[in-house]
């Protein structure tokens, strides 16, 4: 009896805390929208990126962790793409949607919201004067730490699990940390490389399906203009 009491209230909390998780993902995503819409930018601020990832997920169940979920699942050249938005030369925003495809058993593709701030170089074009010109010029060299909210959707397929009966669809959620480096290539390509981790975990549909992980991205962004 002890241990079923101690199960409910386990479950009571993971759904309360998916709760509000996702009522905040939709707050966020709402926010977002509407900035994206209502706020004065210049296109020079923005940017497209397209990268693909090796990425490894570590099985983090707070129960049983499904078999082939744990240990090294290993996706290679997972595609993302992201939208970017200058604040200011220190403070990039983003969101962007990635997808792992696996031919085994677990399929994820993620929605995500993140922060970067720019250590060196700059996060959007700097303005330059040279007598009686000005121009607008990208550092060459730019590296950046930042924060990321995720949102994981997963499938596990026609295989699901040899433990016993698991949700074949569903979310969890994760808070990343990232570190980043990019070179200018011209006033409209830049080269990016990324380092992302997910420290936390938590607030899965089934809570023995939640995963950390660890990706390395390789990409390029695309500015809309730097004038």
């Amino acid at each position: 009896m002890a241990q079923g009491g101690l199960c409910n209230k386990k479950n009571t909390l993971l759904i309360r805390w998916g709760g509000w998780y996702a009522k905040f993902m939709k707050f966020l995503s709402f926010t977002w929208l509407l900035a994206f819409l209502l706020v004065p930018r210049s296109w020079s601020d923005s940017r497209l990126g397209l990268r693909f990832g090796v990425a490894q997920f570590e099985g983090t169940s707070q129960n049983e962790t499904i078999r082939d979920a744990r240990g090294s699942k290993t996706y290679v050249f997972a595609p993302d793409v992201s939208y970017l938005y200058a604040v200011d030369q220190k403070l990039m925003l983003g969101t962007g949607f990635d997808l792992y495809y696996s031919s085994g058993n677990l399929d994820l593709w993620g929605l995500r919201f993140f922060g970067r701030y720019y250590i060196s170089g700059a996060a959007k074009p700097l303005l330059i004067k040279k007598e009686l010109l000005e121009f607008k010029q990208m550092p060459k060299h730019n590296t950046y730490l930042g924060a990321e909210f995720r949102r994981y959707h997963y499938s596990l397929g026609t295989n699901p699990t040899q433990l016993g009966e698991y949700e074949l669809e569903g979310q969890y959620y994760n808070i990343s940390l990232m570190g980043g480096y990019e070179l200018t290539i011209n006033p409209i390509f830049n080269y990016s490389a990324e380092l992302s981790y997910s420290p936390l975990t938590f607030s899965s549909t089934d809570d023995r399906i939640v995963a950390r992980g660890l990706i390395v991205y390789f990409g390029i962004n695309y500015f809309f203009s730097t004038l």
